[in-house]
C-alpha cells in the first residue's frame, strides 16, 4: 500500500482549530489542512485523514495506517512511501506493529550504503542491476561497520543478526540516470543565467546550485 500526504489551503482570513497557517510547498500563508492518503497498488484508495495545517507529515502516516489495520483486522501489510515521509521513529513504530515496508532512499545515501561495492566492483552498472547490502537505521561510527570495505561480498542482511540496520536494495536504471544528468544540466545553466544576469531568482536566494550527484541508483 502506498502512502502520501498532500495540503489543501482555504482563501480564510483566519485559522481555526482545523484550518492552520503551517508548512507549504507552494509557500502559502493561507490557513491550510494536511491530507493523508493510503491506496493498494492500482491507486483505489482505502484510508483517509485529516489533519491540522500545522501538522508535521511525517506524523500522519502511523495513525493511519494503524486505523487501517484495525478497523480491518490485517496483520500483514506492506507500506511503501519515500524516505521523507518515513522517518526513523515511524520506520521503528511500523516495524513494532509488525508490518513491513519499503523505502525510497535518496541517491546521496548511495556512497555510504555501496562503498565496498565501489571499492571492489567499481560505479559501471548495467541497466537494471541490483545491489543487496544493509543500512545503519541510526548513522553512528559503529554502524559504518556494518559495511566493511576489506571484505569483497555484500553482506547479506540477517534480522537477527543485523538488529540496529535495515536491508537496503539498490536498483541503477539507465532511464534514471539520463534524466538525472539532464535535470542537473538544466540547473547549471539556469544558475549560470541568473549570475549572469540574464534571468531573474523565482525568490531572493533560491537560484538552483548543482552539485555532483552519486550514481542514479534508488534504494528500497
Amino acid at each position: 500500500m502506498l502512502y502520501d500526504v498532500t495540503t489543501l489551503y482555504f482563501e480564510a482570513e483566519k485559522e481555526d482549530d482545523l484550518r492552520k497557517v503551517g508548512y507549504s510547498k507552494e509557500r502559502r500563508v493561507d490557513p491550510q489542512i494536511v491530507v493523508g492518503l493510503l491506496v493498494d497498488r492500482q491507486g483505489f484508495p482505502l484510508e483517509i485523514g485529516c489533519f491540522e495545517g500545522t501538522k508535521a507529515e511525517t506524523l500522519t502516516i502511523v495513525p493511519i495506517v494503524k486505523q487501517f489495520q484495525e478497523r480491518h483486522g490485517i496483520a500483514d501489510m506492506v507500506i511503501v512511501a519515500d524516505a521523507g515521509m518515513l522517518s526513523a521513529s515511524n520506520l521503528r513504530e511500523l516495524d513494532q506493529a509488525g508490518l513491513r515496508f519499503i523505502v525510497g532512499s535518496r541517491v546521496t545515501k548511495a556512497p555510504a550504503d555501496l562503498a565496498s561495492h565501489f571499492r571492489w566492483h567499481g560505479d559501471a552498472f548495467t541497466d537494471g542491476q541490483h545491489v543487496d547490502t544493509i543500512t545503519p537505521r541510526i548513522a553512528t561510527k559503529t554502524a559504518a561497520a556494518v559495511n566493511d570495505q576489506n571484505k569483497r561480498a555484500e553482506p547479506v542482511w540477517d534480522p537477527a543478526v543485523h538488529a540496529t540496520s535495515w536491508r537496503a536494495v539498490w536498483a541503477y536504471s539507465t532511464k534514471r540516470s539520463v534524466r538525472d544528468s539532464r535535470t542537473l544540466t538544466m540547473q547549471e545553466n539556469k544558475a549560470k543565467a541568473v549570475i549572469a544576469g540574464e534571468k531573474t531568482a523565482r525568490t531572493p536566494g533560491s537560484s538552483p546550485s548543482p552539485t555532483a550527484p552519486a550514481p542514479s541508483m534508488r534504494r528500497h
